[in-house]
C-alpha cells in the first residue's frame, strides 16, 4: 500500500512541475505580445495626428 501511495505522490509532483513549466511558457509569450502591442500602439499614435490633418501617410506605416 505504501508503494502505491508513493507513486501517487510522485505523479502529482510531476504534474505540478509540468503545469508550472506550461504556465511559465504562457507568461513569457504574454509578455512578448504585450511588448509588440505597446510598440504598435505607439506607432499608431504617432500616425494619428497626420491622418487627422489630412496628410499622406506611407502605406508601410499603415500596415501596422
Amino acid at each position: 500500500m505504501s508503494e502505491w501511495h508513493d507513486s501517487q505522490k510522485k505523479t502529482s509532483g510531476d504534474f505540478r512541475n509540468f503545469l508550472q513549466e506550461h504556465l511559465d511558457n504562457v507568461n513569457a509569450r504574454h509578455k512578448e505580445l504585450k511588448t509588440e502591442a505597446t510598440t504598435k500602439l505607439a506607432e499608431l499614435k504617432s500616425i494619428t495626428p497626420e491622418l487627422k490633418r489630412g496628410e499622406n501617410v506611407q502605406n508601410r506605416q499603415l500596415k501596422i
